[in-house]
């Protein structure tokens, strides 16, 4: 029976920031890093950061420059720019000026060791077609960086995202309660774009019964549904959880 064409990744906000419905402490640098060397030995590949995730950029770059070369290769670090964290207000901020955003990319940079793909915080048709934001794009590709991708959160900028010819990856939130971006992802086959799907589980609310493992394999079930290629974006920061999501989405097929 064929597989999901959907592979499995971790979103990483978690081990950063505040995050999701139920609001849990942020781990600790020695936690986050063992979260992370946990999802490696289960065999996760595919990490999603972004500046706007506190200390998440930080803590997984640690992770990725203690691996060895041919590890770091199998790696795809996947991170974003448009949203920035203040340190001091503990709390994100929008700038997508060209020199905020070239700042952005060299701090990422610094902090993960590589970055594979990069894509557009807090996307809206008018940034797609901004100049500051071009040029920062075509920047990015100048010092390495192949691939690009954006983060949307409406129709609109979705469809236009998906004839962006610069653009290879989507990412959107699409889960049983959110379904309403299912048009961008059908543009999004049609263009051949793979979609970053964020919030599965709806950042912890899609738990409707006692049973919580048929919750997970319907959610992530709902997402396999669409045909789409890309990746499925595990939010959490527990390794339990992460294990139980792994196993419900190995159990995937259609």
């Amino acid at each position: 029976m064929q597989k999901t064409k959907i592979e499995f990744g971790c979103g990483l906000i978690r081990i950063g920031r505040v995050w999701g419905v139920d609001s849990k402490e942020v781990p600790t640098e020695k936690e986050a890093i063992e979260f992370l060397e946990f999802a490696f030995s289960q065999g996760v590949r595919f990490f999603d950061t972004a500046p706007a995730y506190g200390l998440s950029e930080s803590r997984l770059g640690k992770f990725f420059k203690q691996l060895t070369e041919d590890e770091r290769k199998k790696i795809v670090l996947a991170t974003k720019f448009g949203e920035h964290w203040n340190n001091n207000t503990q709390d994100t901020y929008v700038d997508h000026s060209y020199n905020a955003l070239v700042s952005s990319i060299e701090k990422s940079m610094e902090l993960l060791g590589k970055i594979s793909i990069l894509q557009l915080h807090k996307a809206s048709v008018s940034l797609l077609t901004n100049d500051e934001v071009s040029r920062a794009f075509i920047y990015a590709q100048t010092i390495g960086i192949k691939l690009l991708g954006v983060s949307v959160s409406d129709i609109e900028t979705g469809l236009l995202s998906c004839e962006d010819e610069r653009l290879s990856y989507i990412q959107l939130p699409y889960n049983q309660e959110r379904a309403n971006l299912l048009p961008v992802i059908s543009k999004a086959k049609e263009k051949n774009k793979q979609i970053l799907f964020n919030r599965p589980l709806a950042m912890g609310a899609i738990f409707h019964s006692t049973e919580k493992s048929k919750d997970i394999y319907d959610a992530f079930s709902f997402i396999s549904e669409t045909q789409a290629k890309g990746i499925l974006l595990s939010g959490t920061a527990s390794k339990q959880h992460l294990k139980e999501n792994i196993e419900e989405f190995k159990s995937l097929s259609y």
